[in-house]
């Protein structure tokens, strides 16, 4: 009860944190005149970006902490309800070491991407525009922040199933003991999907080929997939073990129905014990044929869709909105 009051105030800090840096930034890019400069398509860009990365940075670090305490409560659950309580210390101290890692090579991969883009764009000078200065130095925690969620989300979906997901923990009569796993999959993908739905606001105003909008939601759509990947795991386990359930249990029958015929009249049937395993093996075999071998059930299924067409959804409200704001001539 002690822990879960302290992340909630953690939790809470972050939030604050959040709102003050974002605020910060929105009255930093309003100072350096960000929102008063011409709208013409580099004008656009820049009041675009202004109000779109300090969001998306906010979003990106706060949800990856959220992310890292979904793993923990979800992972925790499995490994009680697996009966694995004795790998729960080592796997989840193992897990936390690593993703605590991740901020530092996302802070690295952020700085390399800023540095890498002035020196291509020929803005490594102190002499620059004060405007300019600032959306580059803004751009290093924006590059970091969006690595730091994507790598997240990569780092929880590979050790789940390097980890998690083994022939020790998946049988045919787990599927229920799954549930934390692929309530955490939707949560994940809801995470991605929330921060993929930001993408429209660097496209306000601004002429976007349809190539563009392609290439983005394939990349949702990918890593998506990618997200899925223990569901599809756990699937193609428990297909294969059915599989091969079922065709020992119509071995068994086929077997014990050709003892039948070779004995005259079919007299072994006659006998209790012999009926009685008749009758086990055809319960058995349609327990497991009626068994699931997805580790989702119907309303984790409504949300899987739900998900997958919220980013397109987002993306036509935000043309609705940006027409409306348009013909208003509200900017």
């Amino acid at each position: 009860m002690e822990q879960q009051h302290f992340s909630i105030i953690r939790i809470k800090y972050q939030i604050i944190l959040a709102i003050v840096y974002y605020l910060t930034l929105l009255s930093l890019a309003y100072g350096f005149g960000a929102f008063s400069i011409e709208m013409n398509e580099a004008g656009i860009r820049v009041r675009n970006a202004a109000l779109a990365m300090p969001l998306m940075t906010v979003f990106a670090v706060v949800s990856a902490n959220f992310l890292r305490q979904k793993s923990f409560v979800s992972l925790s659950q499995f490994l009680n309800a697996t009966n694995a309580q004795k790998y729960t210390h080592v796997l989840l101290t193992n897990f936390y070491i690593k993703v605590r890692r991740l901020k530092w090579i996302s802070l690295l991969i952020g700085f390399t991407i800023t540095f890498f883009y002035l020196y291509t764009e020929n803005l490594l000078a102190l002499d620059l525009d004060p405007l300019i200065m600032f959306m580059n130095i803004s751009a290093i925690p924006f590059w970091g922040g969006c690595f730091y969620f994507l790598l997240n989300l990569f780092y929880i979906t590979r050790y789940v199933v390097a980890n998690y997901l083994d022939k020790d923990t998946l049988d045919l009569f787990s599927i229920k003991d799954l549930k934390p796993i692929s309530d955490l999959v939707i949560y994940n993908t809801a995470m991605c999907a929330c921060f993929m739905a930001f993408t429209p606001m660097f496209w306000f105003q601004k002429s976007v080929p349809l190539l563009d909008i392609f290439l983005v939601g394939l990349l949702f759509l990918c890593f998506a997939l990618y997200l899925f990947l223990p569901v599809f795991k756990v699937h193609h386990a428990i297909a294969t073990q059915k599989k091969l359930a079922l065709t020992r249990i119509n071995e068994a029958i086929s077997e014990l129905m050709t003892d039948g015929v070779e004995t005259k009249h079919m007299e072994i049937f006659k006998q209790p014990e012999d009926i009685r395993n008749l009758a086990s093996l055809i319960s058995a075999k349609q327990e497991i044929y009626a068994s699931s071998e997805w580790p989702i059930d119907l309303p984790q299924g409504i949300k899987g869709i739900i998900i997958a067409i919220s980013v397109p959804l987002s993306w036509a409200a935000g043309a609705v909105v940006e027409g409306i704001i348009s013909n208003f001539n509200l900017f």
